[in-house]
């Protein structure tokens, strides 16, 4: 339950869950709550989707949590390839109703959308420590993964790992390093946080340092102070290792996370001779704002996962020619 508004001793509501979509509920004291509104009633699908919270430890001795979606028409019988997404705590995601529209795709990411077209999706949560925000998070990612190695039904040669900006930063660097993905896709990340260390952040009109040292990266200090620690979770000094395809992507009017970092990780991917492909929408900034924008991100990164992951050729046209 989210409070929305509160009159004399009367309280509405708004109740969601994994399986359930939302609606608006009236609490009076001393009596029964009452539905004020239920959306999106025709939604029959909801209340078969399947999702559990896991547990793993990473190398570090934590404890954390992750939130794993069934396919929707789930059969024990079979195998299922897997969609890993990425950014900061997700575990408490099971609260919310996953709808599926396009047009609540602003990242390409759409749970809903991925358990509909047969794929597991897990959303692992990641602890950031002394080693870096990239080789925490690398850590995290295949500790996760190994603690899903009795579901059975997950088809662990066939798992993507995707994330926007702060997620596409920490997909960057782990693209770099293992290889546990059959591919990846980033969305608007940083690729080099040491050339970024003074630049400028144009939404939050603030030096983008503060971000490395105290802000989401936790980096601790200073690149002056931290040098090695930059460098060794940096993706673009690692870019010559990925080792399978992926896909990029940004708005040009981004001014959270300049669209030349995309450019940059792409022509590095190149330079060395990997597969891969950057979408760059011109009129976009940082999440994708028009509905015929989302739809097409949307859209393409089903395509790209139906390609790598099921072996799918119909309607990627657009990947084999650009590749």
């Amino acid at each position: 339950f989210v409070p929305v508004l509160s009159i004399e001793d009367s309280f509405i509501f708004t109740k969601e869950n994994y399986n359930q979509t939302k609606a608006f509920v009236k609490l009076q004291l001393g009596e029964r709550p009452i539905l004020v509104y239920q959306s999106n009633k025709v939604d029959k699908e909801v209340s078969r989707i399947k999702a559990v919270t896991i547990s793993f430890v990473n190398s570090r001795g934590h404890t954390l949590k992750g939130l794993l979606y069934y396919p929707l028409d789930f059969d024990q019988t079979k195998q299922y390839p897997m969609v890993v997404h990425l950014y900061e705590k997700q575990s408490d995601k099971i609260n919310l109703y996953p709808m599926h529209r396009y047009e609540d795709s602003s990242t390409g990411f759409n749970i809903r959308s991925l358990i509909e077209k047969g794929y597991f999706v897990l959303m692992p949560d990641l602890a950031l420590d002394e080693r870096g925000t990239g080789l925490s998070a690398l850590d995290g990612v295949e500790k996760a993964l190994d603690a899903l190695v009795s579901v059975k039904n997950i088809d662990f040669q066939n798992v993507a790992l995707m994330g926007h900006s702060f997620g596409g930063y920490q997909t960057n660097f782990i693209a770099t390093h293992s290889k546990r993905f059959k591919t990846y896709i980033s969305g608007s990340g940083f690729a080099d946080i040491v050339g970024s260390y003074f630049s400028f952040n144009y939404d939050f009109l603030s030096p983008l340092f503060w971000e490395f040292e105290v802000y989401q990266f936790e980096l601790g200090g200073s690149y002056t102070q931290n040098k090695e620690l930059y460098r060794k979770n940096n993706p673009i000094d690692f870019v010559e290792n990925v080792s399978v395809p992926m896909l990029l992507w940004t708005g040009k009017k981004d001014r959270t996370v300049d669209p030349s970092q995309t450019m940059e990780f792409y022509l590095g991917l190149k330079r060395n001779g990997k597969n891969a492909i950057a979408l760059f929408y011109p009129d976009e900034p940082h999440y994708m704002s028009s509905k015929e924008v989302s739809k097409d991100l949307h859209t393409k990164v089903l395509n790209w996962l139906d390609y790598y992951l099921k072996g799918l050729r119909g309607k990627t046209a657009w990947i084999e020619e650009n590749l």
